[in-house]
């Protein structure tokens, strides 16, 4: 508990750095969402069964053959037929979409869990055509797998109808995601530019001690500073009586 009575002591003195850091982040996240495009999600329910020739019994060897392969290998593969890059092709040429705006648009199937059921989920930003191409998607897989499979057939459970709040962005969600960061970021500055604020200071009164610190002065008595005086001028005087004795 000691060890953290320090950082709640910087945080009790810069606690204003943490609340504009939270309200930048904050405010950035909502202008971000106000101005992104909104995508809709529409979803679409096929499931697997089978069929009409593995009931009746027709063609045995067809039969067996099928039968080898457990039914959850059919339903992921009849997944990956909706989710082939052929098929959603196909479907958006069926709804004459533009190129440009098809690839606005991603689709993708999965398989419930312990079921038959494919989910087929289309995301874009018009909730109308995101709705047609998830049931143009699931039409174009049935005609497909119609050719492919006879022992199993694919056929649409609940059809995807257009929804009516978009999926993104979300403000309240992505606001509190960035007030929660915004806080974390914040606390960091606040413990960070504290421990670096010291030590630049810490390193500026070395520096000034240093250049401001004054030469030591010796503190001589007046006989002391006369002998010194007295020591002084014969040094000078025998330099000189040296240099003239060096000369003719």
């Amino acid at each position: 508990m000691k060890e953290i009575i320090p950082y709640l002591e910087i945080l009790r003195r810069k606690w204003w750095m943490v609340a504009l850091t939270a309200l930048f982040a904050l405010t950035v996240t909502l202008a971000i969402s106000y101005f992104d495009t909104p995508l809709f999600r529409a979803r679409g329910q096929y499931v697997v069964s089978p069929g009409q020739s593995l009931l009746r019994g027709e063609d045995r060897d067809l039969i067996n053959g099928i039968s080898a392969l457990d039914r959850p290998s059919i339903v992921a593969t009849f997944a990956e037929i909706m989710n082939s890059a052929s098929i959603q092709r196909a479907a958006q040429a069926a709804l004459q979409m533009d190129p440009l705006e098809a690839v606005h648009y991603t689709a993708q199937a999965v398989v419930i869990p312990d079921s038959s059921v494919i989910e087929l989920t289309v995301s874009g930003p018009n909730p109308v055509t995101a709705a047609q191409l998830a049931n143009t998607i699931g039409e174009q897989a049935i005609n497909y797998t119609q050719a492919l499979y006879q022992a199993y057939s694919i056929n649409m459970l609940d059809p995807a109808s257009p929804p009516l709040k978009p999926f993104s962005p979300n403000p309240a969600r992505d606001g509190a995601v960035a007030l929660f960061l915004g806080l974390i970021v914040g606390v960091l500055l606040a413990i960070f530019s504290d421990m670096w604020g010291d030590n630049l200071f810490q390193g500026s009164h070395i520096r000034d001690e240093r250049i401001t610190r004054p030469e030591p002065v010796l503190d001589l008595s007046p006989q002391q500073a006369h002998a010194s005086s007295d020591a002084s001028l014969r040094s000078g005087s025998s330099s000189s009586s040296l240099r003239s004795s060096s000369h003719p």
